[in-house]
């Protein structure tokens, strides 16, 4: 669960993530909500537990991971979590508090905004904090045969996959993405698409 909290247009979310039963790590699908002075990941994670991991997705494979060092901050240090991309973030559960509360601070983004899609495989979230139905409520227009998958916190799991038929609709339902959550989105066409809307906090 998300809780969000913001005046005009700046604010904070704080992101709960429970820790997995009987596992080593703990892993959830995130998404940096909001505009902070800089998208770094030392701005937008400045304080997570000690051994936190966070695993970027680009061009069909995961990159290498940003790891966080009690005293010494992140290493390497050099990634960029814009809002609209996702990220696997690992919890060392020997550490880390059950719930841990991850808390992301910053502007909310408003106006044109466009979240580009590339072919293949990418983790996408909402540019915005704002939980919902991808097509009905965050206005996300997909081509036929798009696949989402969203991932079970709870069950340390991928849900099953979400499929986008022209003229029908999502099957099995239009997915409904929280706040400050990620998702792995297939586009199997071989050019990007763009999932553009307008908003304001006004």
């Amino acid at each position: 669960m998300a809780q969000v909290y913001s005046v005009n247009a700046v604010g904070y979310v704080n992101k709960s993530v429970p820790k997995a039963t009987g596992a080593a790590l703990t892993y959830a699908m995130l998404a940096n909500p909001l505009n902070g002075t800089n998208n770094m990941i030392g701005t937008v994670m400045p304080a997570p537990p000690d051994g936190t991991l966070v695993f970027r997705f680009a061009s069909g494979a995961f990159l290498p991971p940003e790891t966080y060092i009690d005293g010494l901050g992140w290493d390497p240090g050099t990634a960029v979590l814009d809002p609209g991309e996702g990220f696997f973030v690992a919890l060392d559960n020997a550490v880390a508090s059950d719930p841990t509360v991850i808390t992301f601070v910053g502007e909310v983004p408003q106006g044109t905004l466009v979240n580009p899609v590339p072919a293949g495989y990418s983790i996408k979230s909402s540019i915005v904090p704002q939980e919902g139905m991808v097509s009905a409520d965050l206005g996300l227009t997909a081509p036929d045969g798009t696949l989402i998958f969203t991932w079970n916190m709870a069950n340390q799991a991928y849900d099953a996959p979400y499929t986008y038929i022209d003229g029908l609709g999502w099957d099995p339902s239009d997915p409904v993405i929280p706040v400050a959550e990620g998702f792995f989105i297939l586009n199997g066409g071989t050019t990007q698409f763009d999932w553009s809307r307008d908003f304001s906090v006004n």
